[in-house]
């Protein structure tokens, strides 16, 4: 699913990107489009843009990548989407986290989907493209992430929205996932460990949330 989504109350939900947005891409994990994986196609063209794949795991990984930034950081910092985007110093940790996603991809020899295309710049997640070595590098990555993310501006993590409800969420299942195959791969992780970290004292009350932005954000100044 390319769209994003706001519980509201038992059997409402809120829409919170642009309707230009509802789209829903699947396939089969091994990756055959079989005549099974056309029949659902054809039950679910009437809910909006459907679409099918022969690399499920290539979409996996970037929607991934999607939800460990853009809901991992703003759940660490109990804030929107769009508050992230125009603060330069959560910019510098969003940037950071989506080079580990894309260098942990990169090391799993996955081929991940750009998705968002429909409406946007859309998002690879691949060292060549979400990776940087300097600050010129870097500022340009900044950019291509805002473009990205410009139609989620309002959207509240459904993690962050879990917490808020005192339950317990999901960063364990998205950013960990980046995490533990990064441990696995050898490849470092310090951002993302140190989203993980943030969150789960959010959740567990260690931190206030009226002080996570503060406080978790400055977490990251040591990196």
């Amino acid at each position: 699913m390319e769209f994003s989504a706001t519980f509201k109350a038992p059997g409402v939900t809120e829409l919170t990107s642009g309707i230009e947005t509802v789209a829903i891409c699947f396939g089969s994990y091994d990756g055959p489009i079989t005549d099974k994986v056309r029949k659902v196609k054809s039950v679910l063209d009437c809910v909006g843009k459907i679409s099918i794949t022969d690399n499920i795991k290539g979409i996996k990984w970037s929607k991934l990548t999607i939800n460990a930034v853009f809901s991992g950081l703003p759940t660490a910092l109990n804030c929107t989407v769009g508050d992230v985007l125009k603060d330069e110093k959560a910019m510098d940790v969003a940037v950071h986290l989506g080079r580990e996603c894309a260098n942990v991809i990169h090391g799993l020899g996955v081929d991940p989907v750009r998705i968002f295309a429909e409406f946007g710049t859309g998002m690879k997640p691949v060292p060549e493209r979400i990776g940087f070595y300097t600050e010129a590098e870097k500022e340009a990555v900044i950019k291509y992430w805002k473009a990205v993310e410009a139609p989620f501006v309002d959207l509240v993590p459904s993690m962050l929205q879990d917490i808020r409800r005192g339950k317990k969420c999901e960063v364990q299942d998205i950013n960990g996932e980046f995490a533990r195959t990064g441990k696995r791969l050898g490849i470092e992780t310090p951002y993302m460990d140190k989203v993980i970290e943030c969150v789960l004292k959010l959740q567990n009350g260690e931190v206030a949330m009226e002080h996570a932005w503060e406080a978790n954000l400055k977490a990251f100044y040591t990196l």
